[in-house]
C-alpha cells in the first residue's frame, strides 16, 4: 500500500508541475537608425497586426524593439507621407538610415537582413519608375539589379 501511495504522490506532483504556463517568448528584434530631414517626429511600425509608434529623438535617431515578431518576413513602417516595408529576422538587429526627401535612393542598411532590404528598396525604385510594372516581376535578380543601377545612374545625373 505504501508503494501505491508514493506512486500516486509522484504522479500528482508531476501532473501539477506540468500544468503551469509554458510560454515561449519570441526573441527581441531591434531596428535603429536615423531619418535626415524628417517629415514628422514619429515612425509607426506594424508588426503582427499591432501598430507601435516610436518617437524620433532630437537628433532624428530612433530605436524600435519588439518581441512580437515570430517569423522572418516583412514589417511595414510609416513616416509622415512615406510608407514601406522592411525585411526583418527575429532576434537580429537592423540599422536603417535614410533621408526623407530621397527615401529610396538614400537608404542605407546594416545587419543580417541588410542585403534583403537593399533589394526591396531597389525594387520599389524600379517599380515606381516603370510604366509597365508587371514586366519587372518577370526579370531575374541579376537583370533586375542591372535595371535598377541604370535608373539610379540616370537619376544621379
Amino acid at each position: 500500500m505504501k508503494l501505491t501511495n508514493i506512486t500516486l504522490w509522484v504522479i500528482a506532483i508531476l501532473f501539477f508541475a506540468g500544468c503551469g504556463k509554458n510560454e515561449v517568448s519570441n526573441p527581441v528584434t531591434s531596428i535603429t537608425g536615423k531619418i535626415e530631414n524628417p517629415g514628422d517626429y514619429l515612425i509607426e511600425f506594424i508588426v503582427s497586426d499591432s501598430i507601435i509608434i516610436v518617437d524620433l529623438n532630437e537628433d532624428n535617431t530612433f530605436k524600435f524593439e519588439t518581441s512580437l515578431l515570430n517569423e522572418t518576413g516583412e514589417i511595414d513602417f510609416i513616416h509622415h507621407k512615406l510608407s514601406g516595408s522592411l525585411y526583418v529576422i527575429p532576434g537580429t538587429s537592423l540599422v536603417f538610415n535614410m533621408d526623407y526627401n530621397l527615401p529610396y535612393l538614400s537608404s542605407q542598411f546594416e545587419g543580417e537582413s541588410a542585403n534583403h532590404n537593399k533589394y526591396l528598396f531597389k525594387k520599389t525604385i524600379l517599380q515606381n519608375s516603370s510604366e509597365n510594372q508587371s514586366t519587372l516581376f518577370r526579370l531575374s535578380e541579376t537583370e533586375y539589379l542591372i535595371k535598377i543601377n541604370q535608373f539610379k545612374n540616370a537619376q544621379s545625373q
